[in-house]
């Protein structure tokens, strides 16, 4: 008679790329939103400090022209522009893609060994 196998717990590099892929897959769903900063002073030993912080009741949503509330898909592999951040030549894109395939065939290597 067979045993049955119980549930295996998946890599933990599988779980990583799981809970990355569920946050990229909500910012399908969930809406831009910005907070207004302001500038607060309190005392540090005898000493008044300024400090800019986020003002929790300025929060509101980034509306299109026609009102609707804003979505924007996250990048997923970095090598996407978003909202015009970052250097995207062909030189960076190029070594991006080197450094992540070379880390990509490490893991894999050493998941392997594991067996």
């Amino acid at each position: 008679m067979e045993k049955k196998k119980g549930f295996q717990m998946p890599h933990t590099y599988i779980i990583i790329f799981g809970v990355i892929l569920f946050a990229a897959l909500l910012t399908v769903f969930i809406p831009l939103g910005k907070y207004d900063t302001k500038e607060i002073t309190y005392m540090q030993n005898g000493v008044e400090k300024t400090r800019t912080v986020l003002d929790p009741e300025s929060f509101q949503y980034i509306l299109d022209e026609n009102g609707n509330k804003v979505t924007k898909v996250a990048p997923l592999f970095g090598t996407e522009d978003f909202g015009g951040q970052g250097d995207q030549s062909s030189s960076d894109l190029r070594n991006r893609r080197l450094w992540r395939s070379g880390n990509f065939k490490l893991c894999i290597r050493g998941y392997d060994r594991r067996r």
